[in-house]
């Protein structure tokens, strides 16, 4: 029988993660809930939602009645078993809930999870996936071109850290690379689907996904995507219709 699918997206910051959820969200039927991990921080600090409403305002996420608890699950939650089942059911009830908010359509669906960690997606694709399909999506991009794009960053603080201090940045990137070879391991022994997405090859991701994906090239390395169900939250809020600028040659 066929099953909704989940499609989680991994990777460090400024990888181009953001970019790679707005693409999977041009095929039909998909919803793009964007870092939800990060939920309850950014509804409390009335963020908004793609779809232009805050969160909390936002006829979607009203729709799925979410607690005042958090979605996030990092390292120190494993040192607790009890702690981490209940992160890990709440973030099950949460796909749950999105699911059944379409089940009038007859129709199976593919839900966007944009939040980037490797430890949540790994323990969710796990624990979800002889209920739903599950496909994990990695972002790669060049060292020096992330650290180019923190430094462009208008958030002061994040930009002066890795300007400051950028062995702590490359401490956070080797982290990153041995979890991802970690985590990439755990998912084959699972026989969970992986897709490597480089951030300097983009137009070969579109190519591979031109038969699904509902986008027009406009000229080169400029695309029209056109958004299905965006509601996504944190990193890169976008709007719907307007063009995707590829720079893979950086």
């Amino acid at each position: 029988m066929e099953k909704n699918k989940i499609s989680f997206i991994v990777g460090i910051s400024h990888s181009g993660s953001s970019i790679t959820a707005r693409i999977l969200n041009s095929k039909k039927r998909s919803i793009n809930i964007g870092e939800v991990n990060s939920y309850l921080k950014l509804k409390n600090n009335e963020n908004f939602c793609s779809c232009g409403s805050k969160i909390n305002e936002c006829p979607f996420w009203s729709k799925l009645d979410l607690t005042n608890e958090t979605l996030y699950i990092n390292i120190r939650d494993i040192l607790k078993y009890s702690a981490l089942r209940k992160k890990i059911d709440r973030n099950i009830q949460l796909f749950d809930k999105i699911s059944s908010l379409y089940e009038h359509t007859n129709q199976k669906i593919e839900i966007i999870d944009n939040s980037k960690h490797f430890l949540r997606a790994s323990l969710l694709a796990v624990a979800l996936r002889k209920k739903y399909k599950i496909k994990i999506y990695k972002t790669y991009r060049n060292s020096k071109k992330i650290i180019s794009s923190f430094k462009k960053r208008k958030n002061n603080s994040e930009k002066g850290t890795v300007a400051k201090k950028p062995y702590l940045f490359y401490f956070y990137y080797i982290f990153s690379l041995i979890s991802n070879a970690i985590f990439s391991i755990l998912m084959r022994l699972y026989k969970i689907e992986i897709e490597t997405v480089k951030f300097e090859k983009l137009d070969e991701f579109l190519k591979r996904h031109q038969s699904v994906l509902n986008i027009q090239r406009v000229e080169n390395n400029v695309y029209k995507i056109n958004d299905q169900d965006n509601h996504s939250i944190g990193g890169s809020v976008s709007s719907k219709d307007s063009l995707l600028r590829l720079r893979n040659k950086e």
